[in-house]
């Protein structure tokens, strides 16, 4: 016997779970994978107020590479703890990353690790989690889910060189580094974290407040009960003291 296969006009998986496709999207579009995009207005400026070389920045940049390579351990990570725990450790990193970066004294040899460092926690907040989330709710449409997932990252990359670009001018690089770390600590992981789970994730937190309400009701129930039995002793107690002794033979 052969199974339908699922018909592509169905839709219903993403009116119940297109949120955490948006939420994806936000997540990957303010990580350190939009840094691609801004890197080189940085460039000119740290060449301008450092008096650094194109060459000595850029061969600084290409650190991130090595972070990048942590990307396995990423995996490994998601697998054992889940999406949430490991995108918003990667997301917190990633800021103190851009603030360490926005803070950085006149010393090169500090800003490969600086790179390195945050291209590492930045796979935490990429991709491969984000992805992964995606992946456990969508089987119909699970090609377009991560396509749009992938997407973030472009759709952030039209706008933000704009705006960033204006920071920069007006206030300097180290404000651009700043606005990055706003980007993805203050903009990224709140949508993330309002949006994206894993459907294990979701069926353990689901779990876990069915078993809270229960235990809150519970436990009203025997506050009210305990409440009864004290309001049936008090009356008792009443009746009993308001009953005329009883006459000696």
């Amino acid at each position: 016997m052969t199974t339908a296969a699922p018909r592509s006009g169905d839709w219903s998986e993403w009116r119940a779970h297109g949120g955490v496709v948006f939420g994806a999207m936000v997540g990957m579009g303010t990580s350190w994978a939009l840094y691609q995009y801004v890197s080189s207005l940085f460039l000119q400026a740290l060449v301008a107020d450092l008096g650094w070389t194109r060459g000595q920045v850029s061969g600084a940049f290409a650190a991130g590479l090595f972070g990048a390579a942590l990307a396995p351990l990423t995996g490994r990570l998601a697998d054992r703890y889940g999406v949430r725990p490991v995108l918003t450790t990667g997301a917190l990193l990633v800021g103190v990353g851009y603030v360490l970066l926005a803070t950085l004294p006149a010393r090169l040899e500090l800003l490969p690790f600086l790179f390195a460092f945050t291209a590492a926690a930045g796979t935490a907040c990429g991709a491969i989690v984000y992805t992964r989330a995606v992946n456990s709710w969508f089987d119909t449409h699970r090609g377009l889910a991560l396509g749009c997932t992938i997407a973030g990252t472009s759709v952030f990359a039209l706008f933000v060189p704009l705006l960033l670009g204006a920071v920069i001018a007006t206030w300097g690089w180290r404000a651009g580094y700043l606005a990055l770390a706003a980007l993805t600590v203050l903009v990224g992981l709140p949508v993330a974290r309002a949006l994206v789970w894993e459907r294990g994730e979701a069926e353990r937190r689901n779990l876990a407040r069915e078993e809270f309400e229960r235990l809150q009701r519970a436990r009203a129930a025997h506050v009210g009960a305990g409440a009864q039995d004290g309001e049936a002793l008090a009356t008792t107690a009443s009746a009993s003291s308001s009953a005329p002794p009883a006459s000696g033979a």
